[in-house]
C-alpha cells in the first residue's frame, strides 16, 4: 500500500498511534478507533473527526 511508504513509524496499537499523532506531532491524519478519537477530544485535542456509520 502507498500509505505504508509514508509512515515514519508503524505503532503497534491504537493508543500508541494516538500518542504518536497528538503528542509527537507525527502524521497528517490519524486513522484510529472511535474511542481513541473521543478520548483525545476529552483531553482537549481540537482535531476535527468523522465517525462512519
Amino acid at each position: 500500500m502507498k500509505v505504508y511508504k509514508n509512515l515514519p513509524v508503524l505503532p503497534k496499537d491504537a493508543r500508541e498511534a494516538s500518542d504518536v499523532f497528538y503528542k509527537q506531532n507525527q502524521g497528517d491524519v490519524p486513522i484510529n478507533y472511535e474511542n481513541e478519537v473521543l478520548l483525545a477530544k476529552q483531553k482537549g485535542e481540537a482535531e476535527p473527526f468523522t465517525i462512519p456509520k
